[in-house]
């Protein structure tokens, strides 16, 4: 059976409302987000449910409850393969374990988001990645070092800059 219009507009609506109130109330998002899980799953929707549960786990992240991998999330993520829910998905899950001290974890899903990203074309997304890789202790060429230091040399000049950025100054900075 195929959903009505009207409801798959619905729940992409209460998606972007999730993504939206990230900057502003982090537990509305977990609520917003668990119920668009709830609803896409019973809708067999697979690509909204990975999405809502990636802004689900990015709202826990920052609240400091997301505290372990959710290698369930990475697994549909990989086996979905949406180049922009991965780069997300997995660099959220690549802090966490950043976070929790494993820092092969947090490499491993850092190098996946890199990768996500890159086939999105999108380019802070992939830099931050590539930085958290880094700071998880990928080795690093000397040339990709001053690769990336001039595209945040770049990014700092720049009047607008995006959290992505500062996050990745911050750690090229350490």
């Amino acid at each position: 059976d195929l959903l009505p219009a009207s409801a798959v507009t619905r729940l992409a609506a209460r998606i972007n409302e999730a993504m939206a109130t990230l900057e502003l109330d982090l537990e509305r998002t977990v609520q917003t987000s668990e119920a668009a899980v709830a609803e896409a799953k019973e809708a067999r929707l697979a690509l909204f449910e990975a999405r809502a549960h990636v802004f689900r786990r990015s709202a826990l992240y920052r609240l400091g409850r997301a505290t372990t991998v959710d290698t369930g999330l990475v697994e549909g993520l990989v086996a979905l393969d949406d180049a922009s829910a991965l780069g997300v998905g997995c660099l959220n899950e690549a802090a966490v374990a950043w976070r929790a001290g494993d820092r092969a974890e947090g490499r491993r899903l850092a190098t996946l988001a890199v990768a996500g990203y890159r086939r999105a074309h999108h380019g802070d997304g992939e830099l931050l990645a590539r930085c958290l890789a880094a700071a998880c202790g990928e080795p690093l060429e000397e040339a990709e070092v001053l690769r990336l230091a001039s595209q945040r040399s770049e990014e700092h000049t720049s009047e607008l800059q995006s959290p992505c950025n500062l996050v990745c100054r911050l750690l090229l900075e350490k």
